[in-house]
């Protein structure tokens, strides 16, 4: 029964992934393809015309792309196809630059042509979308956070130093894990199921009865704690995994919090499959 379960719970987490797919739109005239509407038409107008005036100068191609959702996808995957299917850059130069920008998944990706690597390294494009990005875009900036991007991939594509000294790849990143938390959690889950297979008056009656029932509410609290840290305030605009870490930790709660339930005999053994 759990094998079962656990099979048909992985088929409908990944079968979204495998029915939905991203389709790269037709290539664009313009440098700023707002496909998730979040820029005004005089806010498009203000990036086109300081893109273009720097295409001119330069060669070097910027363009801003952004969608309301990665369709199950991951950021890097659509930003390579919509870069190489675009042929952002001049050919014999590789000199382009795409700011990718996915609203609903709230992620964003830097992808550089080899042209370009020397000036935008990974360190720099890091220091533009964990300070300049996000520091605006969680208030709702998007022109902002935008415009100073692309500000700062100008000031770099033109040999100046945009990376503030001491600054580095993690320096931004929140200090806290969950994987600690996670090892508890299956530690329990151990020690719950002892509880549970043990014929001990103590262990398995009424002591387990009592535990099971306030631990199982314990983890209820616990797991909509975690949701509501993982996808109100994690989830803007920070590191990815993080925001994954803390969803698990919900799940193996929510887990923990069923279990906790069948060991105060409130529900029976097997019936949610664990």
């Amino acid at each position: 029964m759990r094998v079962k379960v656990l099979l048909l719970t992985t088929l409908l987490l990944f079968l979204p992934s495998l029915v939905l797919a991203f389709a790269v739109p037709e290539k664009p005239s313009s440098f700023v393809s707002d496909y998730a509407e979040i820029l005004k038409p005089e806010e498009k107008l203000v990036l086109e015309s300081k893109l273009s005036e720097f295409e001119k100068q330069t060669t070097n191609e910027i363009a801003v792309v952004t969608i309301k959702s990665l369709d199950g996808n991951t950021i890097e995957n659509i930003a390579q196809e919509i870069f190489t299917q675009w042929g952002i850059g001049k050919k014999d130069k590789n000199n382009g630059v795409l700011l990718l920008i996915s609203l609903e998944d709230r992620q964003t990706r830097i992808q550089t042509g080899y042209g370009v690597e020397p000036y935008l390294t990974d360190i720099g494009t890091s220091y533009i979308q964990s300070d300049v990005i996000a520091g605006e875009f969680k208030f709702g900036a998007y022109f902002s956070g935008i415009n100073r991007a692309v500000d700062k991939m100008i000031e770099a594509l033109g040999g100046q130093q945009i990376v503030p000294e001491g600054y580095s790849q993690n320096s931004n990143k929140p200090k806290f894990s969950f994987n600690f938390i996670i090892f508890i959690l299956f530690a329990f889950q151990w020690v719950i199921a002892i509880l549970a297979r043990s014929k001990s008056w103590w262990a398995g009656g009424i002591f387990g009865g009592v535990v099971g029932l306030a631990i199982a509410v314990f983890f209820i609290g616990f797991s909509l704690i975690t949701i509501f840290v993982a996808e109100f305030l994690l989830g803007f605009w920070v590191e990815g995994d993080l925001v994954e870490e803390a969803e698990v930790v919900a799940v193996a709660s929510a887990v923990l919090a069923v279990e906790c339930l069948g060991v105060a005999g409130l529900v029976e053994d097997g019936e949610f499959g664990f």
